[in-house]
């Protein structure tokens, strides 16, 4: 879940959406959300094809033919009437055997119908039942209803489970990224580590989307994440969620994180939930301009950044390019903060040691400045030097 190393400490857990009491829920006059959906899963929207100019009947298509787990691809070509499609999902309850294979072609079968003009009809014809097929054809549904994004998530309040409301909540969030970024996401109740996974999945999908559909739109994803950091800082968004969304922006745009990051000043989240979060972030900024990374992390600009920081953003540079980074430290050593000047070093002391480079490790152990800290550090060199010695023999 959590991938990068740096941020194996962040660890977290997941969730997203909704509560209440079962509410009745119109989608058309007088009907009411007669099934659910599921959450827990980064999925994508699982039925995704266009309905052909002209399309064969749906007769013609399925009649006397089995049903399989290939009939999925064989949806978009065919004209589907309320019945039609009421039909061929009580075929698939036979004749598709795997579970899987069946909430997909059912998922499929109300898409089809929705996208050809049947929206109220393909909902009236949600499963029943809990499980796989009803939780498919919810987030099938909650992507394809083009209704405000405000009236999808009271909908929301319908759904029997947690992994309903989470899987449901994922699509609505993930397919609308601009609707997401102008929507108060406050008004979404999280209330179990499934539904706050689904969300950050949502979340993340959602600023994936937006670069997918307008690569020059940078609005979109600045704008979810500092309401996902607001959310966090309150709460609302637990730590280990905020950092699942962080790992799955693929922006890696680390300089602009780190000044959305200070949204989360006097929020709830520990010093050290903090200091993690910069260190990943750091990470992202070293790889895209190692000098100007360090520089800013230096400096005033950076608040400065705390000593653990820095080390973790070193470290991650002179174990990518050992001669640049140790050139940078010798030119900068004299212009450093003693506090920045000892991070930098301990975090390349502390490399050394992890890689089994003792001498490197003693080297730089001995040029941090503060006693406590360099003689803390001498000795956890010596005894890691002294079990890798016994191992030896």
């Amino acid at each position: 879940m959590i991938r990068s190393a740096k941020l194996a400490v962040m660890t977290g857990i997941p969730a997203v959406v909704a509560a209440g009491i079962g509410i009745w829920l119109c989608f058309s006059p007088g009907s009411r959300l007669p099934g659910g959906a599921s959450t827990g899963q980064n999925r994508t929207q699982r039925f995704t094809g266009s309905t052909p100019k002209n399309p064969s009947p749906a007769t013609g298509d399925w009649e006397g033919v089995p049903l399989s787990a290939d009939s999925l691809r064989k949806l978009p070509r065919t004209t589907l009437t309320p019945e039609s499609a009421r039909q061929l999902l009580d075929r698939a309850k036979t004749e598709i055997t795997g579970i899987e294979s069946r909430a997909e072609f059912s998922a499929g079968v109300l898409s089809t119908l929705a996208k050809q003009g049947h929206l109220a009809e393909a909902w009236a014809l949600v499963e029943a039942a809990p499980g796989m097929v009803r939780e498919r054809q919810l987030a099938t549904l909650f992507r394809e209803d083009p209704a405000p994004l405000a009236s999808l998530v009271a909908k929301l309040e319908g759904l029997r489970s947690p992994k309903e409301r989470g899987e449901a909540l994922q699509a609505i969030i993930g397919s609308r990224p601009r609707d997401a970024a102008g929507f108060d996401l406050d008004q979404i109740r999280l209330q179990s580590p499934q539904e706050m996974r689904a969300f950050s999945d949502g979340i993340s999908e959602a600023i994936a989307g937006s670069k997918r559909q307008d690569p020059k739109d940078c609005e979109t994803p600045e704008i979810l994440l500092k309401k996902c950091i607001a959310l966090a800082g309150k709460g609302t968004l637990d730590y280990g969620h905020f950092v699942h969304i962080l790992n799955l922006d693929s922006s890696n745009d680390g300089f602009l994180k780190w000044e959305l990051l200070a949204g989360l000043k006097n929020s709830q989240m520990t010093a050290d939930q903090v200091a993690n979060l910069q260190s990943f972030v750091a990470g992202q900024m070293v790889n895209s301009d190692a000098e100007r990374a360090m520089a800013f992390l230096c400096s005033g600009a950076s608040n400065p950044a705390d000593p653990s920081v820095l080390a973790s953003a070193i470290s991650g540079w002179y174990g990518r390019d050992s001669r640049a980074a140790r050139a940078w430290i010798t030119g900068h050593a004299e212009n450093l903060a003693p506090a920045a000047g000892d991070g930098i070093k301990s975090g390349v002391a502390q490399l050394s040691l992890e890689r089994g480079e003792f001498s490197t490790a003693r080297e730089w152990a001995a040029l941090i400045g503060d006693r406590a800290s360099r003689e803390a550090l001498k000795e956890k060199i010596r005894a890691a030097e002294t079990t890798s010695t016994g191992e030896g023999r």
